[in-house]
């Protein structure tokens, strides 16, 4: 994921066409002031898929459950689809 880093007051003259980019091209912009990063600027699809990523990985149970199926998925011990649900 590529980050376009742009300070603030460029950001300003150019804000409507960052909020296309990031909203049609899915571009990520950290804007910052005086050389530090301040704000990122991203869609707001893109915003809801890493808070549901957060979500998931904060809860202990789920992250085991996915570690575990990693784990079996290496080892070969796994069901395939068609052999629970048949073929479509």
């Amino acid at each position: 994921m590529t980050t376009n880093i742009i300070a603030a007051a460029d950001a300003r003259a150019s804000f409507f066409e960052i909020l296309e980019r990031a909203s049609k091209l899915r571009q990520i912009f950290t804007i910052t002031k005086k050389g530090t990063a301040k704000v990122v600027i991203m869609s707001a699809e893109e915003f809801e898929e890493w808070a549901e990523t957060l979500e998931i990985m904060a809860n202990p149970k789920t992250v085991k459950g996915i570690k575990k199926g990693l784990k079996e998925l290496k080892s070969g011990k796994y069901v395939k689809h068609d052999d629970v649900f048949g073929k479509h």
